[in-house]
């Protein structure tokens, strides 16, 4: 990232047209600042926390080095990807601005309304009489009062009407404009305002009277502002450019962008958003806009797989040297996208899945998307890379074709968990198989991967299967359709049986263990007895339609799969598997059984 001047010299430290030219005192004690090295792990630190507060307190006790990094031009280009989070975190340049010039400086426009109000309305009256004129009077003297406590300084509020009378005074020679729309390639805006306007404000919103956020762009990078209000917004872009140290143009042209985000004057909730609104809220938006972004922070490796998904590439990230995993996608033409919360563009369903999986406290069972970028013809994810690791087929074949009842026990409890967690977060990974799982070999931690056939966890059934046949469920041969927490419990129970038998399940074996006749030499009663309440669980859940109670006995099907084996469970030091979030179990499940189950 460079810091552009609006004349596309490069940042304010060379001649400009206005801004902050000169550095000045910072009113931040230096004795608080960290050294070099730990402004480095300060840094490792603020790029993997999600912890709002902890990171703003770094960024603070950082500030002399990263400061320091945008007033030197041959460092500027760094300061966003040294310090990513300034891209994510509302507040750090309000911050930043308090620490050079302090509390009072900082809070002089937002509280400047008090003393240039009146004084516009006043001056308004003195114009010719129209009616948007008396219109715009009557919106700025409501609501009353020198306090701006209580007052919605949006678009809608008195506050925009003072702004539209500010462009009255004087009248121009020409007489006012007729509003209109125009448009433009969003590409050729970013990269034509980029190199003559910098920063400047983006609103994105149904319409202009309706904007639900502000953001201040910087080459191509849409910085979250942490003001809701128009003017909140103006303030922290003019701070903007002392914390990043660029130039802004005498007349700040172009310093405010509006992106619709829906048709105009349509209601957002009534209509699909078209093509082109997609387009440009992907490209302005979207975390990652270029492969640069990945290639420059990551070093792509030798091939460690390849399918019908894709293929898998091992690397590095360069700022820590943590192993990593990069996925490659191709798209497909009915490859669906899917919205999700917190997310303004429609994702990859693969991505979309695996960012709800991770979503809450982390769970190790389940594989951490690191980092991705969307393509309009190919994704890439970042993953976690757990080494020295194998999937269990490997790991099985290892082992000469079947593993022994604890170590199945300490898997199953795993991958149980791990599919658990996926169904409380909406998520049906629906390929829980042998070839999704990877386990350590040093620690036997399990990871679940893959989320490429799975989609949104519904209570109504689906009517599709897009998992690996041999653990499709029963159900769905029989009459068309399956739900999904009971088709969950029949892959766990495919699972187990092929861990410990070598082999997927016959039509004969799952006849005999209907019946609860199916066993097996060397393997205990424990194991035998469990597999059956699995099958007529099933059975059950193919007559009967799935409800709350269904998806309650789910839980206890979950721990009838894991309490199968009566060996007890190996737990290899340093890794200690961890149970059920006890917190989030329906109310219909009894906490005591769980816990039996478990231990």
């Amino acid at each position: 990232m460079f810091c552009r001047s609006s004349s596309g010299q490069g940042t304010s430290a060379e001649a400009g047209s206005g801004g902050p030219t000169v550095r000045r005192q910072s009113e931040f004690n230096p004795e608080t600042a960290l050294s070099e090295d730990e402004c480095k792990e300060a840094s490792a630190f603020i790029s993997h926390s999600s912890d709002e507060d902890a990171i703003k307190e770094k960024m603070k006790l950082t500030f002399d080095y990263h400061h320091n990094m945008v007033l030197d031009p041959m460092q500027s280009s760094d300061i966003l990807t040294v310090f990513p989070q300034f891209k994510d975190i509302k507040g750090l340049i309000e911050q930043n601005f308090v620490l050079m010039f302090g509390e009072g400086v900082s809070g002089k426009l937002l509280k400047w309304i008090t003393a240039f109000k009146k004084k516009v309305i006043q001056q308004c009256k003195k114009l010719p009489s129209t009616s948007d004129l008396e219109e715009l009077l009557l919106a700025a003297e409501s609501p009353t009062g020198d306090s701006e406590e209580g007052v919605n300084f949006g678009w809608d509020s008195d506050l925009s009407s003072i702004i539209l009378l500010l462009y009255l005074i004087p009248p121009s020679a020409q007489g006012r404009k007729r509003p209109g729309k125009s448009g433009t390639n969003i590409e050729e805006h970013l990269r034509e305002i980029t190199a003559v306007a910098q920063p400047y404000l983006l609103a994105a919103g149904p319409w202009k009277s309706s904007v639900h956020q502000y953001f201040i762009v910087l080459d191509r990078h849409a910085i979250p502002c942490k003001s809701t209000s128009s003017l909140g917004a103006f303030d922290e872009l003019f701070k903007a450019h002392f914390v990043f140290g660029t130039s802004y143009n005498i007349m700040l042209h172009n310093m405010y962008t509006f992106i619709q985000i829906t048709v105009y004057n349509i209601d957002v909730g009534k209509v699909k958003e078209s093509s082109r609104v997609a387009e440009i809220v992907n490209i302005v938006f979207s975390p990652v806009l270029t492969e640069d972004y990945i290639f420059s922070r990551y070093s792509v490796g030798d091939q460690l797989g390849k399918g019908g998904f894709g293929v898998v590439y091992e690397g590095r990230r360069l700022e820590d040297d943590l192993k990593v995993a990069l996925k490659y996608v191709t798209k497909t033409e009915d490859m669906e996208c899917i919205d999700i919360p917190d997310h303004p563009v429609p994702l990859p369903k693969e991505i979309a899945l695996t960012f709800l999986a991770n979503k809450g406290h982390r769970v190790p069972e389940i594989i951490r998307l690191l980092d991705w970028t969307d393509h309009p013809d190919h994704f890439i994810m970042v993953l976690e890379c757990p080494s020295p690791c194998e999937n269990l087929v490997e790991f099985m074949r290892r082992h000469g074709g079947s593993l022994d009842e604890y170590t199945v026990r300490q898997i199953m409890w795993q991958a149980t968990n791990a599919a658990h967690m996926c169904c409380l977060r909406r998520v049906l990974h629906r390929d829980v198989k042998l070839e999704n799982l990877l386990i350590n070999r040093e620690t036997s931690e399990v990871k679940l991967i893959d989320f490429g056939c799975g989609d949104i966890l519904r209570m109504s059934p689906y009517r599709s299967y897009h998992g690996t046949a041999a653990y499709s469920p029963p159900e769905y041969y029989s009459r068309g359709e399956y739900c999904g927490w009971p088709a969950t419990v029949w892959s766990l129970g495919i699972l187990m049986f092929a861990m410990l038998c070598g082999h997927f399940p016959s039509d004969f074996d799952l006849h005999l263990l209907q019946y609860k006749r199916w066993s097996k030499p060397g393997l205990s009663k424990g194991s035998c007895h469990s597999m059956p309440e699995l099958s007529v669980f099933t059975t059950t859940m193919t007559e009967l339609p799935f409800s709350a109670t269904m998806q309650a006995n789910c839980y206890g099907s979950f721990t009838t799969v894991i309490g199968a084996t009566t060996a007890p469970i190996y737990q290899p030091s340093p890794y200690k598997p961890r149970g059920f979030c006890h917190d989030h179990l329906v109310p219909d499940t009894p906490k005591s059984l769980l816990l039996q189950k478990f231990r």
